[in-house]
């Protein structure tokens, strides 16, 4: 199951444009690299730039000059450009999706460090619930409001440490690296400045009583629950009654702001199950529409991130980035009408990119 979900959720990231059979054609990729905590270039950065086109992946590789800036010649199928630029620095890696430059320089933002998270906030926490299979998704859209990028102290630093409901001490699906120590949830990934996002799924624990701590300061708290007929109480959220999401109906439930060490606290009036039947099919089936309503939440609430300056993308990019994901959709329809995706991964997949297009639509970019 988590092999699976990892897949899923890469597609966040990493989407993969079908290839389009015409003339190729070169481009010239350059740019500078900007160190935005200093506001200076950095010489002697190892930039990577990443070339997407139909089912193959290709590397080229350069380093910055006494300038900061570094070139690529690039060659690709007319139509068929999708890009990704990365830079490390500080052992970081920093990446931004790159389509036609039209020859305008590109800038690549990078960050110092700090070992203090008194600049990460938690923008909206979600949690969806199935009763039936015990089952939770975590959706948690976190900001970093400072211009440096947060990591704990020592060369093997992490990101977010997020503690997980009493009673749970491991999570049955997230991005690859997520690990518990204890009922501490770990993840491997710094928290770079602006937005960035944390999905997670795991079983509920025996019992009806549902207690999370926050650990950082959390503007919202949204509470989804399916059936929307089991018996749920939700300390200091509103009832908001049903609603219909993704193509699936819960109730829903909505809080203010919670400080650092406050609680989220459910009362459950679920059943318990056995591992073998939590294991089943049907969980399955869940969490992949867990999946898709996680991705569909994230395409709302990003909506509403303020950009950063400098990281922001132009017109043009943003349409070809919509045609390519419009692209992208249809060869789905095309594969899932062909029988060569199943019914439930077809739809996460789409939903997923679909979230995208809305998002790109709704920013007006």
């Amino acid at each position: 199951m988590t092999n699976l979900y990892i897949r899923t959720v890469c597609l966040l990231s990493f989407l993969s444009i079908p290839a389009i059979p015409s003339g190729s054609y070169s481009e010239t990729i350059s740019g500078r690299v900007v160190n935005k905590t200093f506001d200076r270039t950095e010489s002697g950065c190892q930039i990577s730039l990443i070339q997407h086109g139909g089912e193959s992946v290709e590397v080229i590789r350069d380093t910055t000059d006494t300038g900061g800036e570094f070139s690529f010649e690039v060659e690709h199928a007319e139509g068929d450009a999708h890009n990704i630029l990365s830079a490390s620095y500080g052992g970081i890696t920093y990446r931004k999706n790159v389509a036609h430059t039209h020859g305008e320089p590109v800038e690549l933002a990078v960050y110092e460090t700090s070992d203090s998270d008194s600049s990460v906030t938690v923008i909206s926490h979600h949690l969806v619930i199935d009763g039936n299979s015990r089952e939770v998704t975590q959706i948690i859209i976190v900001r970093n409001s400072s211009t440096r990028t947060f990591r704990t102290g020592g060369d093997h630093g992490h990101g977010l440490e997020i503690p997980l409901p009493e009673g749970v001490t491991s999570i049955t699906g997230g991005a690859e690296g997520l690990h518990a120590h204890g009922d501490i949830l770990v993840s491997p990934e710094p928290v770079r400045p602006g937005g960035s996002q944390m999905i997670f799924t795991h079983k509920l624990a025996n019992g009806s009583r549902y207690k999370q701590r926050v650990n950082y300061p959390t503007s919202s708290v949204d509470v989804m629950m399916t059936p929307p007929d089991a018996e749920i109480e939700a300390t200091g959220l509103q009832d908001l009654g049903d609603v219909a999401f993704q193509q699936r109906n819960y109730r829903r439930f909505r809080g203010a702001a919670l400080e650092k060490g406050g609680h989220i606290i459910l009362r459950l009036g679920v059943p318990s199950v056995d591992l073998e039947e939590y294991l089943s099919r049907d969980t399955l089936k869940w969490t992949l529409g867990g999946l898709a309503v996680a991705f569909g939440l994230l395409a709302v609430f990003y909506r509403k991130l303020p950009k950063r300056d400098g990281d922001g993308r132009n017109g043009s990019s943003s349409q070809e980035r919509r045609q390519a994901l419009l692209r992208h959709i249809a060869d789905l329809d095309d594969r899932h009408e062909d029988g060569a995706i199943g019914e439930q991964d077809y739809r996460a997949r789409r939903e997923a990119l679909m979230a995208e297009v809305i998002d790109l639509e709704e920013l007006g970019e």
